[in-house]
């Protein structure tokens, strides 16, 4: 939780999610500061997005709200202490 303060984004995965699904999350993931992925089984979606005070849930991770999501929420208007670090223990 103390991420989302910060300005992340996590992205969780359910068991439903596919193996290409789970690939293209890693991807944005990787190449998204600010973003995280884990599995979270009892979630009623295969994916959820969730920033400070926002959540998206979604089937497919080519929905183009997730895009839509990370560039909206990564460090967004909402972030309560924005340009703090989530790196060094600082998550």
């Amino acid at each position: 939780m103390h991420s989302l303060e910060h300005g992340a984004v996590w992205i969780t995965h359910g068991k439903s999610i596919t193996a290409p699904d789970l690939h293209m999350l890693t991807e944005m993931v990787s190449s998204t500061p600010y973003a995280f992925l884990s599995p979270y089984t009892p979630q009623s979606t295969p994916i959820v997005l969730t920033a400070w005070g926002h959540q998206l849930k979604v089937n497919e991770a080519s929905d183009p709200r997730v895009k839509e999501f990370l560039e909206k929420y990564v460090q967004g208007e909402q972030t309560p202490e924005k340009g703090a670090p989530c790196t060094s223990g600082e998550m």
